[in-house]
């Protein structure tokens, strides 16, 4: 089983398997160590997504985990969610190298993420349905600047694989087939074509962490919102069965120019 697939469902029972301690008011919080752990980790062998910290707050990739809180107090690091208290020793924490010993015993390692865009993608994320199969079409008609703004998405399933190994409950390695999308993206004002382009899942490989496209499918563009000045359109990439996923932005002006960028 390849392990970065699994990783963040595993990381769900580390975190709430663990023993909850009592609440101290003589917790003194490591203001270095906190400000070390900012950002996106990753897991140190496959470069799949598994956290962030940001501010006071831990996010994970798994959109099943609620965010927690947490401090740094001597070498332990501690989380709170709702009434739990838990804690986890830290046995090494650096610039790039954040290592910490599971409820079970395990020496977890992560690394952190070089890049800044993918950060923001991890923080309140909410999961994404999985188009497989099915042929969608979407035809949208928004206003910006009083200019009226025809919208076309189309979603083509394709014969494109992507395998994802897992166990069955017999405890044998399968392999489960999924199949990639081709979305089409094209937008009118009155008979004028503004933009109008295939995007394949290849297409947004600059906007999502390393090694995360190979694994995933493109499921959808979405128009999310309109502004004075552009069309929101959101694209959605997905590991399936991997509860990791991240929404691109794409930004569009009325004269036809598009922008993309990682989800502020």
């Amino acid at each position: 089983m390849k392990k970065g697939l699994v990783f963040v469902s595993v990381l769900a029972a580390v975190l709430f398997g663990a023993c909850s301690v009592g609440t101290s008011n003589d917790d003194r919080e490591d203001a270095e160590a906190k400000k070390l752990l900012q950002g996106l980790w990753l897991d140190s062998e496959t470069s799949v997504p598994i956290l962030k910290a940001q501010g006071d707050t831990i996010y994970y990739a798994d959109s099943t985990l609620v965010p927690a809180k947490f401090k740094i107090v001597d070498d332990s690091l501690i989380l709170y969610v709702a009434d739990q208290r838990s804690s986890y020793h830290v046995v090494e924490l650096k610039e790039h190298i954040f290592k910490f010993i599971s409820q079970s015993q395990d020496t977890i390692r992560l690394v952190k993420d070089d890049g800044e865009e993918p950060i923001a993608s991890i923080k309140e994320n909410q999961p994404i349905a999985l188009n497989q199969g099915v042929h969608i079409k979407r035809d949208t008609v928004v206003y910006v600047s009083n200019e009226k703004i025809h919208s076309y998405v189309n979603v083509s399933p394709t014969t494109y694989k992507v395998y994802i190994n897992t166990y069955n409950q017999d405890g044998v390695e399968v392999s489960t087939v999924y199949y990639d999308n081709i979305v089409n993206l094209t937008v009118y004002s009155g008979n004028r074509r503004l933009y109008g382009k295939d995007f394949k899942k290849q297409d947004f490989a600059s906007y999502v962490p390393n090694d995360f496209i190979s694994n995933s499918i493109l499921s959808d563009i979405e128009l999310i919102k309109t502004t004075p000045q552009s069309v929101l359109y959101q694209a959605c990439l997905a590991i399936p069965d991997g509860n990791v996923s991240f929404r691109v932005n794409m930004e569009m002006t009325p004269s036809g120019k598009m922008t993309i960028s990682s989800e502020k």
